[in-house]
């Protein structure tokens, strides 16, 4: 009698976990509202494929079955709110831009460099991302979200006689003497844009949490630009920007494991991204004596797999409904055109080997309301 006690108790458990994962986003998956409260069923351990050992003598009979429900399975939540702060910095997007150089030797082929390199690198900054889902059944559930991010960075350098400000992005046929200066400044701006969205399954769940698969698709917007300014006795400007606009299909993987008794979370979550659209770029240097010096512009049609890592913790309510969580993220986006890239296929004449890996990382803060 008491093993068919512990044994239903489990099923218990395990079911009433299965039905408010989907329902718990956009990991939907952790366990029932009120589900960590309460005693574990005796001798219950997830390695143990979900059976119920038998208990030890000092555990009796009287030990609960499993987690106890506040109220039917109609309590649980339907509707899933979440917002998120992003502290992202983005790698590999960064543009050197100019060096100081001994300008009184004009021969030497590779010139030799007199201070650090000018390099328009962006750090940490601020983005977000917010959503919206609902259960469908007490297995599954969809979900739509939106993220921006932007970041920028501002370079400056200068040098005095008898050295000069080499323009590391300037186009080579129009190197001369006249074209070295004193002073220059750049700045560097990227940011990106996503929609997903997502249905959601529970493929393993039991008392402790869950593990969840995805499908969906991602809009993707990628822009990036980069100016810069050398100025002597007349300026200089460089002006690039790289536009990206595409839309794919997504895969993906959701886990969660929650302490029993304190609301304690850890999670992480997956997915493999791939974006089909179109890369536009342009390439623009002018200079006082000659409005427009080099103009040229580049399209073409790419596949771009953007594949996004997160891992945290957190905690939530006694009553499932409101959750806090804090992770590490890092999004690689694949078979990218950056500013850098195409200013040195402009440089080189070369626009078919152009092709880059940008990747985002840092922290995302969380808050969910469930209702």
């Amino acid at each position: 009698m008491n093993a068919r006690m512990w044994l239903s108790g489990v099923v218990v458990c395990v079911l009433t976990a299965g039905t408010a994962l989907a329902q718990y986003g956009p990991y939907y998956g952790a366990r029932t509202a009120p589900g960590w409260q309460g005693t574990m069923p005796v001798g219950y351990f997830e390695g143990n494929g979900g059976q119920a050992l038998a208990p030890t003598p000092d555990q009796g009979a009287t030990a609960a079955p499993c987690p106890p429900e506040v109220c039917g399975a109609g309590c649980l939540p339907t509707w899933q709110v979440w917002g998120e702060y992003l502290y992202l910095r983005p790698t590999d997007a960064d543009v050197p831009w100019a060096v100081a150089i001994n300008g009184a030797i004009q021969e030497r082929a590779v010139p030799i460099q007199v201070s650090r390199v000018a390099n328009a690198d962006i750090d940490y900054d601020s983005g977000f991302r917010f959503g919206i889902g609902r259960a469908l059944d007490e297995c599954a559930s969809v979900g739509v979200s939106y993220t921006f991010f932007e970041g920028h960075s501002n370079d400056s350098l200068a040098t005095d006689d008898p050295y000069v400000l080499r323009s590391l992005v300037a186009h080579p046929g129009t190197l001369t003497g006249a074209a070295d200066y004193l002073r220059g400044t750049a700045s560097n701006d990227v940011d990106f844009q996503l929609i997903d969205a997502d249905y959601r399954h529970v493929f393993r769940s039991n008392c402790y949490g869950s593990m969840n698969w995805l499908v969906g698709a991602r809009y993707a917007q990628y822009v990036q630009d980069f100016n810069s300014t050398f100025v002597n006795n007349g300026v200089e400007n460089v002006l690039t920007e790289t536009r990206f606009y595409g839309a794919g299909l997504r895969l993906g993987l959701e886990g969660e494991r929650h302490s029993l008794r304190r609301g304690w979370l850890i999670y992480g979550r997956s997915t493999a991204n791939f974006v089909a659209g179109d890369f536009r770029a342009r390439y623009q240097q002018s200079q006082s004596y000659d409005v427009i010096e080099v103009n040229t512009s580049w399209r073409a049609s790419r596949v771009v797999p953007i594949l996004d890592l997160e891992l945290g913790g957190g905690w939530t309510s006694h009553d499932g409904r409101c959750m806090f969580t804090v992770g590490y993220m890092v999004s690689a986006w694949f078979n990218v055109v950056d500013a850098d890239t195409f200013i040195r296929g402009v440089q080189a004449n070369n626009f078919s080997d152009m092709d880059d890996t940008v990747v985002f990382d840092g922290l995302v803060g969380r808050a969910e309301i469930r209702f």
